[in-house]
This record gives structure tokens, C-alpha cells and sequence, in this order.
């Protein structure tokens, strides 16, 4: 008599799930990290972007643009661009929200605001950096120079 089984023995199933378990213990720490950089890359894209905005609006307009954080930290805030005329009445172009938990903004010199001239130069050169909560090369920076271009460096040191 010739019987034919279906199926899978226990020993090929435990081999499976062995397998698999070493493969997800693998894998997760990476996806998790891959996560982080990629909410860091979002943030500091968001924030050069923010900043190519405000130049543009100032030299389109004619008028000074200010970037300004919406408290004294930029992260937690987000911030706002805008233009303030002569009478006092603010024009608001932009509100960018709060950054994900666990990311700050730090800036170098230390400033809560930038303004765009209405040739799209800025007074000072500023460089935003921008790390969350691990140690190491995770970071990134923009730096923001007189002429108003910015330039974006990864994999800055964060403490």
C-alpha cells in the first residue's frame, strides 16, 4: 500500500521558524534605524526648503522675509514665515509645525530668526543642526550663508 502525505514534519517547521526568528532579530534594528534617518532627512529637507521659500518670497516681493522660530526652540515650535511692513501688519506665507519627538534644532550663531532682504541676502550666516536622540555621525545641517544659498551636510556629529 502506497500512502502519500501532505504537509510539513515538525522537525522542517522548527527549521522555518529558526530561521525566520534570526532573520527578523536581523532586520528590525536596521528598519528601526532606517525610520530615524529618514524622519531626519524629512526634517532638515523641510527646513532648507522653508528657507529657499522665504529667500524667494523676499526677492519676488521686494521686502524683508523673516523665518522666525515660533519659541526659543525651533523644533518644538516649528516656524513661521512671514513680513512685517512699515504700519505693522504681518503677513504670514508659511507655517511649518513642530519637528517629531525626540529631534532638536540647535543653531550656530544662536538666533530665533533669520530675515531675507529683498535682494534675498541674509546679515549673517547660520548653520541649523539637527539631531535626535542617538549618539553619533545621525546628524544634519544646513548652513545658511550671506548670499542666502544653503548648503546641506550629512552625517554631522550629534552628542
Amino acid at each position: 500500500m502506497n500512502m502519500k502525505y501532505n504537509g510539513f514534519t515538525l522537525v522542517e517547521i522548527m527549521i522555518t521558524l529558526a530561521v525566520l526568528g534570526v532573520l527578523i532579530a536581523v532586520g528590525v534594528p536596521q528598519f528601526s534605524s532606517s525610520t530615524a534617518n529618514s524622519r531626519l532627512t524629512s526634517a532638515i529637507n523641510t527646513l532648507s526648503g522653508d528657507l529657499a521659500f522665504a529667500r524667494t518670497e523676499a526677492i519676488k516681493r521686494g521686502v524683508d522675509v523673516d523665518v522666525k522660530s515660533s519659541n526659543a526652540d525651533w523644533a518644538i515650535g516649528g516656524w513661521t514665515i512671514s513680513h512685517t511692513n512699515l504700519s505693522g501688519d504681518t503677513t504670514k506665507f508659511r507655517i511649518s509645525p513642530a519637528l517629531t519627538a525626540n529631534a532638536t534644532i540647535s543653531t550656530n550663531p544662536a538666533t530665533t530668526s533669520v530675515t531675507f532682504s529683498a535682494n534675498g541676502r541674509t546679515t549673517t550666516q547660520v548653520a541649523f543642526s539637527l539631531c535626535d536622540n542617538r549618539n553619533g555621525n545621525f546628524g544634519k545641517k544646513v548652513t545658511l550663508n550671506t548670499t542666502g544659498q544653503t548648503y546641506l551636510v550629512i552625517k554631522q556629529a550629534c552628542p
